[in-house]
C-alpha cells in the first residue's frame, strides 16, 4: 500500500538521508502506527468493533514500568560501541567486563597481531566467554518484559457507528490527537517510547 520495499538504494550514487535505511523506515512505520492506535493521553476513544486495532489499549504507565525496570547490570548487546571515554567512570564491574570483552572480540586479532609479541606476552588475554549464555539471559529478560506488557493491555468495549450517533457522544480513533511540536512538550511516556525506538538505531527521537 505504501510501496516501500525496505531495501537500501545501492544503485543511486548519492549521499542518502537517514530515512534511506530499511531499519529506519520499518521502525518509523511502527512508531506512526503505535501513535495512531495508542496515543499518549488519557482520552477515551471507543472502537467500532473488536477487530478495530484500538480495541486493545496500551497502559503506558505499566508499559514504562515493564520496559525500564530490571535493566541488566551489564551492557545490552550493541550498546558498547556508543560508549565514550567519560562513561568509564560510571561503569559498574559488569559493564567494564562486557566492554573489555567486546573490545577484545572486535579490535584484537590474534592471527595477525600489530603489537610486538613480547609486549603481548606481558599482558596475556583470557579467552572471551561465549555469547550464548549472555544472549540467553537477555532474551529471557526481554520475553518477561513482553509478557508483562501483554498482561497489562486493556480491552475496550466496542460501540458500532449508528446513523443517529451524536458526534460528541463517543470519541473515535483519530480524534483529539495532541500535536507535540518540541521535545519539551512530550509526556514522559512518549519520551520513553521514542527513546526505546530510536536509540538502538542511532537516533535520538523518531
Amino acid at each position: 500500500m505504501l510501496e516501500i520495499d525496505f531495501s537500501y538504494p545501492v544503485q543511486k550514487r548519492k549521499i542518502h538521508r537517514v530515512n534511506a535505511y530499511p531499519e529506519i523506515q520499518l521502525v518509523s512505520l511502527i512508531v506512526i502506527a503505535t501513535k495512531l492506535a495508542h496515543p499518549f493521553d488519557d482520552i477515551l476513544r471507543v472502537p467500532e468493533s473488536y477487530s478495530d486495532p484500538t480495541a486493545v489499549k496500551i497502559d503506558w504507565g505499566k508499559w514504562m514500568k515493564a520496559t525500564t525496570s530490571e535493566s541488566p547490570e551489564g551492557f545490552v548487546k550493541g550498546e558498547e560501541i556508543r560508549a565514550q571515554d567519560s562513561d568509564v567512570w560510571n561503569m559498574n564491574a559488569d559493564k567494564l567486563d562486557d566492554y573489555m570483552d567486546w573490545y577484545q572480540n572486535t579490535w584484537i586479532d590474534d592471527r595477525n597481531p600489530k603489537i610486538s609479541e613480547q609486549i603481548l606476552q606481558l599482558f596475556p588475554l583470557d579467552d572471551v566467554p561465549r555469547e550464548t549464555a549472555r544472549e540467553d539471559i537477555e532474551s529471557e529478560r526481554r520475553l518477561a518484559s513482553l509478557k508483562n506488557v501483554q498482561r497489562s493491555l486493556l480491552w475496550q468495549n466496542p460501540q458500532p457507528i449508528s446513523e443517529d450517533e451524536d458526534s460528541e457522544q463517543f470519541r473515535r480513533a483519530g480524534e483529539l490527537y495532541k500535536r507535540y511540536r518540541t521535545e519539551e512538550e512530550l509526556p514522559k511516556q512518549a519520551k520513553a517510547f521514542f527513546d526505546l525506538a530510536g536509540k538502538p538505531r542511532g537516533l535520538e527521537y523518531l
